[in-house]
């Protein structure tokens, strides 16, 4: 932060970013820097595939041990507790759409830090639905805007095409306190609802699928699966805001 925070001083601390001025003066990795210093950071010995922290080198999700698993890995910037949860919640249902901006600023900084060597050929939201029954507004997608908004020298490849490469065309059932078998149903049900505008788009390109949450990570396997064997993607890995801490 030395670099770029004395002249302006230094920045506020998340949750506390729409007050900051570095949310338009200063690079979206002092963003990343400053507001992961209070999140619950990914241990390093955590799950190489879902991120989930382990217990005795064990991790408990079933997707990470299925041999028909087709997302490569999830990856996640932090996990699912505190500030970052509530404002996350803030943003999905109360409304508070302003946070698209920041946690697109997050984004951005993230791919910047750690895809530098091989940067993914195509970056696509987990869509959501936007009609009766649905979000009212596409979270996922706004997130994906406002990090392309924020790429000014466009190095990365958001997809903001309109309509956009994948799109949810109807509601599905929600599983957040469900069962694994409730979860993996609506997952599946989840991927039945999606629609590929332009099939070009995956063939043989290595996708980065954006998410808020991950909890199981079967909905994001899902999608993967669409891409991977109806439309030609040729890997497929998923990058979330937050892991949710697993439940047993």
């Amino acid at each position: 932060m030395s670099e770029v925070g004395p002249p302006l001083g230094p920045p506020l601390g998340f949750p506390r970013c729409r007050d900051c001025t570095y949310l338009t003066g200063g690079p979206p990795r002092l963003c990343l820097e400053c507001a992961t210093a209070s999140f619950d950071e990914i241990e390093p010995n955590s799950c190489p595939v879902c991120c989930q922290a382990m217990s005795f080198g064990t991790c408990w999700n079933s997707l990470c041990r299925d041999p028909q698993r087709r997302i490569a890995r999830i990856r996640a910037i932090a996990y699912l507790s505190g500030d970052l949860q509530r404002k996350i919640w803030d943003y999905k249902y109360k409304g508070r759409t302003a946070w698209a901006t920041i946690f697109g600023r997050l984004l951005l900084g993230w791919l910047e830090s750690h895809e530098v060597d091989r940067p993914p050929e195509f970056i696509v939201a987990n869509p959501s639905f936007r009609g009766t029954n649905g979000s009212g507004f596409g979270h996922t997608e706004s997130v994906i805007r406002a990090a392309e908004r924020e790429d000014i020298l466009g190095a990365l490849p958001f997809d903001v095409s309109e309509p956009r490469s994948l799109v949810k065309v109807r509601a599905t059932r929600q599983s957040a306190n469900g069962n694994l078998q409730e979860k993996m149903a609506a997952a599946k049900e989840h991927r039945d609802a999606i629609v590929v505008t332009d099939r070009t788009l995956f063939q043989g390109r290595r996708i980065l699928l954006y998410d808020d949450v991950c909890t199981t990570g079967h909905q994001l396997d899902e999608v993967a699966r669409l891409l991977l064997d109806t439309y030609g993607a040729d890997h497929v890995e998923a990058l979330v805001l937050a892991r949710a801490p697993w439940k047993r």
